[in-house]
């Protein structure tokens, strides 16, 4: 766990580096992500007639990000067969890219799906053991469960996967292989 948190600190040193366009760009992103959290707290407040979600486009817009993100997450595989099954050296580079793009759409999916419950106190309902989930005639506790199962595959081989990077050693397949071979039926899963 020390090494993750020395790591970790190591990283935010290097996210703290930059020049004056730089920190522009991290505070307008900051901006976005705080009006979020107001609209977000206002539908909290208010509801979810707030969303729009009864209008056609609203509804379309939500769905359409959120298999976009699903597909980009998926899309990963394309990345990790060849690299970690095949072992195929130049896609060996960039892999770690891919999980962790995969990573940021998973979750930022898994954020569609919290905002589409309208309240967090409803997150009850669909968990696995606690909730009534109704798995598996429905679509939702499908998402729920394999977008959070990958999310943690992903989130397990790329840590392992950057913490050999930093201290200059190469990764195991024996480690990491079993972990990504349960992933690729659950990144075609996630399509689905």
């Amino acid at each position: 766990m020390k090494y993750y948190v020395e790591n970790f600190l190591i990283a935010l040193q290097q996210v703290a580096k930059g020049n004056k366009r730089y920190f522009i760009w991290l505070a307008f992103l900051s901006v976005l992500i705080a009006t979020g959290i107001i609209a977000y707290i206002g539908q909290v407040e208010k509801g979810l007639i707030t969303t729009g979600m009864r209008d056609q486009v609203s509804w379309g817009f939500y769905i359409s990000n959120f298999t976009f993100l699903v597909g980009v997450a998926a899309a990963a595989v394309l990345l990790v067969v060849p690299a970690y099954v095949y072992h195929f050296k130049p896609i060996k580079e960039i892999v770690l890219f891919g999980e962790l793009l995969a990573i940021t759409a998973i979750t930022m999916c898994i954020m569609f799906i919290m905002v589409d419950l309208g309240q967090p106190l409803r997150v009850w309902h669909i968990l696995p053991v606690i909730g009534g989930m109704n798995f598996p005639s429905s679509l939702l506790a499908w998402d729920v469960i394999v977008l959070n199962s990958y999310l943690i595959l992903n989130a397990l081989v790329a840590s392992y996967v950057v913490c050999k990077f930093f201290t200059g050693k190469e990764y195991k397949m024996s480690v990491i292989g079993p972990l990504v071979m349960i992933s690729i039926p659950l990144r075609s899963a996630s399509i689905l």
